[in-house]
């Protein structure tokens, strides 16, 4: 391999309400998500990779930072001297609305940890956070470009397109974008979504998540999926000849750790769940179920996620997905 650079982002870390923890006394979910880093580190440390982009979204929770979860991902980084890192503030990151602090401070320190919350250039490549994209048009031009934002030819998880203000078109003038800030994991022209490492929310099922190799000089890229984690896995009851075998590969994936859902299409079908969540989706009345008009848009949206029986501890992301399309 000949790459100089490996590229990640949205690692979303917080210590997350869990039902299960490592021996250590991490939320497992947090320790999936800090040792799926660590196998992107050695990766890159073991194949003559000596830089990595993380770009943006190292929080998760707006305007709240753990720093109990900073300090171990901190120390995890700390672990490949060998690497540089270069982190750049994402909309998850910005702990105060003037967009200056920035979650990604907590990683100072470090001599192999370069954190970045204004435009910068290293080498042809031009790192620019969230809180500066609005001078994309005005940032020193360069080969490559590293940042975090939404794009308009871009979709999200559930297969959704919001209107940004920047296009494909805007980045043409880029020999190649990375981009940090959808999870989809998606390839559009010179522009790379690289996409979160692990799946961080029941939309993101069945997604191939990864990161990516770059080779800053032939503009080589390289995806590479990661692994070793609990995924999502959503089945569609449609067809009555296929509820038993359907319901039998749910409930293995579940013995296996795995997050499972069923969507369930069939009237006046009783499904035996047996801990499965099915979610019945025939002849729904919301409004008989406590959604009416006199609901804003934020109440409205967590009576349905109670409806669909949407677990907690992702109800703030699907919350905040759903008031990013409304307010675009």
């Amino acid at each position: 391999m000949n790459f100089d650079w490996c590229i990640t982002g949205d690692i979303h870390l917080k210590l997350y309400t869990d039902k299960q923890f490592t021996e250590t006394g991490l939320p497992l979910k947090l320790s999936e998500i800090l040792e799926t880093v660590r196998s992107i580190c050695t990766f890159a440390n073991n194949n003559g990779v000596e830089k990595v982009a993380i770009l943006g979204d190292v929080n998760h929770t707006k305007q709240v930072a753990s720093v109990d979860a900073f300090s171990i991902f901190k120390s995890l980084l700390e672990d490949f001297p060998r690497l540089t890192f270069y982190v750049i503030s994402g909309n998850h990151d910005e702990t105060a609305k003037d967009g200056i602090r920035t979650a990604i401070d907590l990683l100072k320190g470090p001599k192999n940890i370069i954190t970045m919350g204004e435009p910068t250039v290293v080498e042809n490549i031009t790192f620019l956070p969230y809180s500066h994209v609005n001078q994309v048009n005005h940032v020193r031009l360069t080969d490559v470009l590293m940042s975090h934002f939404g794009l308009s030819d871009a979709i999200l998880s559930n297969g959704k397109s919001i209107r940004n203000r920047l296009k494909l078109s805007d980045l043409r003038r880029w020999r190649k974008a990375f981009c940090g800030h959808y999870h989809l994991p998606q390839d559009i022209e010179n522009f790379y979504y690289v996409g979160s490492p692990v799946p961080l929310t029941r939309a993101e099922f069945d997604e191939k998540k990864r990161f990516l190799l770059f080779n800053s000089e032939t503009f080589e890229v390289e995806s590479i999926p990661t692994s070793g984690y609990r995924k999502y896995y959503e089945f569609v009851l449609d067809n009555e000849d296929e509820v038993d075998l359907v319901m039998d590969r749910a409930k293995e994936l579940k013995e296996q750790g795995h997050f499972v859902h069923v969507r369930n299409k069939l009237a006046n079908q009783f499904i035996s769940s047996e801990g499965i969540n099915v979610i019945d989706e025939y002849e729904e009345d919301f409004q008989s179920r406590g959604i009416s008009s006199k609901m804003n848009d934020n109440e409205q949206m967590c009576k349905y996620m109670e409806i669909e029986r949407v677990p907690e501890a992702e109800r703030e992301e699907f919350l905040n997905i759903g008031l990013e399309i409304i307010n675009h």
